[in-house]
């Protein structure tokens, strides 16, 4: 920062040389002109007072007003840390302290920017880092003003019982130790002498199990210092270890484990104590027997339907009745089978219908219960033929509503049941025509009030023929608007 003075005698002597005070001390002295400079650097950082004092050549002297400035090279800001509050003694933990740089120069590790503990806060410097004191940023790191960095590190508690302060501070190496300081933690280190405590949660003592599933095992441990492993015990065999919360292990039983069993859990905690809950009891009864098959099956064929019912299952394995699958075939070894009917789970229901199937054929059904368990029946099966369709004649044609009436739902007359391709013609009461339709595939065709040109009809009486292959048929059609 360069340094300038303006000095002047009223004598007429001159002046000899002019001295600028850097907070009060001596910094440099000129003779003229009268400048200099002042090379700032992160260790004067906070605030300074400059003056200059002017002699005469008769060693006169005079001092100008002084000059404050206000210096922010190297600045940091706290932001957040997270370290335990208690420690056990010679154990080794995890911590982080996260500090802003809140100046105007990067923190790198190339200039010697570290996180550090400083002396005189009441731990000695070996406590924490051992003869360093120090966090390193990394080589990549370049914090800028405005950004935080987070220091994580472990460290390693006092073999010492008693309270210590962790608190930690910015420094350039060599050069100065910059604000903020993070907020003083004291760190109770004792030496652990407590067992943890476990508790089963589940299983409960004495339960039964009696179909096949998979069983948490579930135990809630705790630990002044935390939970180094639990250890799940089936039968007095250790057959999980577990390391983190939530500790939990997944039993999967079948008839296999019948009989009683027992269960425990061992917790342990860093220190190597541990507590071991009592075993619980429990009963594994999986049910192994197979209900009854259906004693009957009927099936009613219609023509794009089947009808089946059946009387109920019994089961006497212990696990109970659970419900009924049905399989719909096109062959009688059960090789191809009716989409969405492959051995369906229908649930408990005794009687189903089935959609999806052809008129005039021949299916295959077959029926099994099941239990709680999963145990299946024997099939119980039989066969059913479908109706054929019916055939369609313009003796079966028909026409509704009649009277048609506007605003009851119907937007027209509707010809159903007629074959197909059928010639549909509408006349006047007095024989003209007014309208030709043709049957769909499906046997129906619609009027919608209107002749060949589109135009609305008016109410009265209409007469349509309706004719196929020589057969014809005649209907009285009656529209009231």
């Amino acid at each position: 920062m360069p340094l300038w003075a303006a000095a002047t005698d009223n004598v007429g002597g001159g002046i000899r040389r002019v001295e600028f005070l850097l907070d009060g001390s001596v910094f440099a002295t000129s003779t003229g002109p009268f400048r200099g400079s002042w090379p700032i650097t992160a260790v004067q950082n906070g605030t300074h007072t400059w003056c200059a004092r002017a002699f005469d050549l008769e060693d006169n002297s005079a001092v100008s007003s002084t000059v404050t400035v206000h210096l922010k090279i190297d600045d940091a800001r706290f932001v957040s840390q997270t370290v335990p509050a208690k420690m056990v003694a010679g154990r080794v933990y995890p911590v982080s302290v996260a500090m802003r740089n809140t100046g105007s120069v990067p923190w790198t590790r190339g200039n010697q920017y570290k996180l550090g503990f400083p002396s005189g806060i009441g731990t000695p410097d070996t406590l924490w880092l051992g003869t360093t004191n120090r966090v390193l940023l990394s080589t990549s790191d370049s914090v800028v003003n405005g950004e935080d960095k987070i220091f994580a590190f472990t460290v390693k508690a006092p073999t010492t019982t008693g309270n210590y302060n962790f608190q930690w501070k910015m420094v350039q190496e060599g050069q100065h130790w910059f604000d903020d300081m993070s907020p003083n933690v004291a760190v109770n280190v004792f030496v652990d002498t407590t067992p943890p405590q476990i508790l089963l949660s589940t299983p409960t003592a004495r339960i039964r199990v009696t179909s096949p599933q998979t069983l948490s095992i579930h135990a809630d441990a705790a630990d002044d210092d935390g939970i180094a492993k639990v250890w799940f015990i089936l039968d007095g065999v250790t057959v999980s270890t577990v390391t983190t919360a939530p500790f939990t292990y997944d039993w999967s039983i079948t008839s296999a484990l019948n009989g009683t069993r027992t269960w425990s859990a061992t917790a342990f905690d860093f220190e190597g104590h541990s507590t071991t809950v009592v075993p619980v009891p429990l009963t594994v009864d999986v049910d192994v027997t197979n209900p009854l098959a259906p004693a009957a099956l009927a099936a009613e064929g219609k023509t794009r339907s089947l009808v089946l019912t059946w009387p109920p299952s019994t089961d006497s394995g212990g696990s109970g009745l659970a419900g009924y699958r049905v399989g719909v075939a096109l062959d009688a070894g059960f090789a191809g089978f009716v989409d969405g009917w492959n051995d369906l789970n229908v649930g408990s229901t005794t009687t189903v219908t089935v959609s999806g199937v052809e008129p005039d054929s021949v299916y295959y059904v077959r029926v099994r219960a099941f239990d709680g368990a999963g145990n299946l029946s024997n099939f119980r099966t039989v066969s059913v033929r479908t109706l054929p369709e019916a055939s369609l004649t313009v003796d079966t044609a028909r026409a509704y509503p009649v009277p048609f009436r506007p605003g009851r739902g119907a937007t027209g007359v509707t010809f159903d049941r007629t074959p197909e391709g059928a010639d549909i013609r509408l006349f006047t009461n007095d024989g003209r025509l007014v309208k030709t339709l043709a049957g769909n595939s499906s046997g129906m065709a619609i009027w919608d009030l209107t002749n060949d040109e589109g135009i609305p009809v008016a109410s009265g009486v209409y007469l349509a023929i309706i004719e196929k292959d020589g057969g014809r048929k005649r209907l009285k059609i009656v529209v009231q608007k």
